[in-house]
């Protein structure tokens, strides 16, 4: 996958020097795996220098958005929808859709019509949300997958300097925070121009 990957954004192992290690980050729904991959000996292909993984994916994040959600809704009409399965569902979808969103613009409206009924009398769900709001929800998540980078680099034995470049995959990664978190870490700007 590490080598898909580069091979994705376009980066061919002929053009870089054995002393150009990239490093690879996928955060999936249920993982982060990075890997630092380098041009092989004979300079025509990757090899693997290191790699690790853990399971803070990016479906925690939609666990801290649905809690929020559920929040806003207890708190405007006193009813939980943690006890209706399809309302959790709807406001599993929702998260999804919210972060998907929130990636890609600064604020948005959630509604769920008729989140709940009763006595045939429907309450809707209608929650703004910004990315900044966003970012404090799962921020700590997001950090916790960033163990696995730092595992990758220690056993590469490499220092953030060092890095030729960052690539990003995985639907998690399309959020902007993990972006700049990672930046924040190895000092290396996330290649961008391929849809994680």
């Amino acid at each position: 996958e590490p080598v898909a990957i580069a091979a994705a954004y376009g980066l061919h192992p002929q053009e870089l020097t054995a002393e150009q290690p990239i490093l690879v980050c996928d955060l999936g729904a249920r993982s982060c795996e990075a890997a630092v991959i380098q041009r092989d000996e004979r300079g025509v292909g990757f090899a693997i220098k290191s790699s690790a993984g853990n399971q803070a994916g990016s479906d925690e994040c939609d666990l801290r958005i649905v809690g929020h959600l559920a929040h806003l809704y207890e708190r405007e009409f006193g009813l939980s929808p943690h006890g209706s399965r399809k309302a959790m569902a709807r406001l599993r979808l929702a998260a999804e859709w919210t972060k998907r969103t929130l990636s890609q613009q600064d604020s948005t409206t959630v509604r769920l019509p008729g989140l709940l009924n009763v006595a045939h009398t429907p309450f809707d769900l209608v929650a703004e949300l910004s990315r900044e709001q966003l970012e404090l929800l799962v921020d700590d998540e997001l950090r916790k997958s960033l163990q696995a980078v730092e595992i990758a680099l220690r056993e590469a034995r490499l220092g953030p300097s060092q890095l030729h470049a960052v690539l990003l995959s995985g639907g998690g990664a399309e959020m902007p925070l993990f972006a700049r978190l990672i930046e924040e870490m190895v000092l290396v700007r996330p290649r961008e121009g391929v849809p994680p």
